[in-house]
């Protein structure tokens, strides 16, 4: 909820009242600049909780391993990336500019993601080639998810729609990409990351639809 001019609206509402000109450049100005913040920290986050040491990979040092895998795979959830884009959209409003912002803050994290793992010694020199994959993903999705992101700025029920898609997204991913799933082939910590990431996904994506719904019942105020 936000306080405007003395009154209560609800998150579906703001894009609705008018601005003057000049806030109006001011907010779009502000917008790109957290688009940037967001596309930098999301990649320094999903860079930072993939650093293995050497500990890990012996086995000596499970617990971390499986705390670390754990953030990692949040961070480099679909959600969280799907995510991405649509707060882009969000962060900009506007249709148009929403779109490209999806498109960008995507490609911007991902190129920040490999180059933080290049400079560190993370990644080689095929890690672009190997990963063109999610470049173009980028380019394809980033508009639509953009888009989301401006239309959950509005009232009525394709606002209300836009803004549970990464609460529904949230608690979806676990199933769909097999959390749950036992593999031979992964670690007892591993197996627990992926469990707890699963759940802390669940959870959270419950969490933020409760709140989306509830917002949505308190009773809106018109402006002129």
């Amino acid at each position: 909820m936000e306080r405007i001019g003395g009154d209560v609206v609800g998150m579906g509402d703001v894009d609705t009242l008018p601005l003057p000109a000049e806030r109006r450049r001011g907010s779009h100005r502000r917008g790109w600049y957290m688009v940037i913040a967001a596309a930098l920290g999301l990649a320094i986050v999903s860079w930072v909780t993939n650093i293995t040491t050497e500990a890990q990979l012996a086995g000596q040092a499970d617990g971390f391993l499986g705390v670390r895998s754990t953030f990692s795979k949040l961070a480099n959830s679909g959600t969280a990336w799907a995510g991405l884009g649509i707060a882009c959209g969000w962060l900009v409003r506007r249709p148009l500019p929403a779109a490209a912002a999806g498109i960008v803050g995507s490609l911007l994290s991902l190129v920040a993601h490999y180059v933080f793992g290049r400079l560190s010694g993370m990644f080689t020199a095929n890690i672009w080639a190997e990963n063109l994959e999610w470049f173009v993903a980028a380019i394809i999705f980033g508009g639509p998810l953009g888009l989301i992101g401006a239309l959950a700025r509005r009232p009525g029920a394709w606002g209300l729609a836009a803004r549970l898609v990464v609460p529904l997204g949230a608690v979806l991913e676990p199933f769909v990409v097999g959390m749950f799933a036992l593999h031979p082939m992964m670690s007892a910590p591993q197996h627990l990351s992926s469990m707890a990431t699963a759940i802390t996904l669940i959870i959270g994506g419950v969490a933020m639809g409760a709140a989306v719904l509830v917002d949505a019942t308190k009773p809106r105020r018109e402006f002129h």
